[in-house]
């Protein structure tokens, strides 16, 4: 496998500490960065990475109540905008370690950038609370996904994504990332 990781996590941010989405990349952002499954096959395809990382409390969720656990769980305890309600319970029994970050809508910071970084060098689960929005998290958890590791998050109206440590995916996270403001 060929890297795609010729420059410094920093470099993207620079002397910045957020990264904008523009508008032209939302749409962009729609489409899948890996493959869609159906959560039935989820749990028999995740057992072959070393690590796991779910973006989102409905995916977090789900892979909880289907007994697996991730490795780094990222969360704002929303799901299209509305409380996670009855949810929230069995979404904070992931992670031994609580990392907690602000990260407004549309905007990736440094700190949720650090957060996952953080995340990915711990033997211990985590599971990293965002006061805003964790979308844009997939980003850096893609980016930074050491081998063997698998991404998952939920596309609305579409399902569960999942990404595998790939140079295709980090090259779409590349551009999308050097494109931000």
């Amino acid at each position: 496998m060929v890297s795609t990781r010729s420059r410094s996590d920093d470099d993207f941010f620079g002397s910045r500490k957020t990264l904008k989405l523009p508008d032209d990349l939302r749409d962009e952002l729609k489409n899948p960065l890996g493959e869609v499954v159906l959560e039935r096959e989820l749990s028999g395809i995740l057992r072959h990475f070393k690590k796991v990382v779910s973006v989102g409390d409905q995916c977090s969720f789900t892979l909880f109540k289907m007994g697996f656990t991730p490795d780094i769980a990222v969360v704002d305890y929303m799901v299209q905008r509305n409380d996670v309600g009855t949810m929230r319970e069995q979404i904070e029994k992931i992670g031994q370690i609580v990392i907690n970050v602000k990260n407004p809508p549309g905007v990736l910071t440094k700190d949720l950038w650090n957060a996952v970084k953080s995340a990915y060098q711990r033997e211990e689960k985590v599971r990293i609370e965002v006061d805003g929005e964790e979308d844009l998290a997939t980003l850096p958890g893609v980016w930074l996904a050491p081998e063997k590791t698998a991404v998952v998050y939920g596309l609305p109206n579409i399902g569960l994504v999942l990404v595998k440590d790939e140079d295709d995916a980090k090259m779409k996270v590349k551009n999308v990332l050097t494109h931000m403001n």
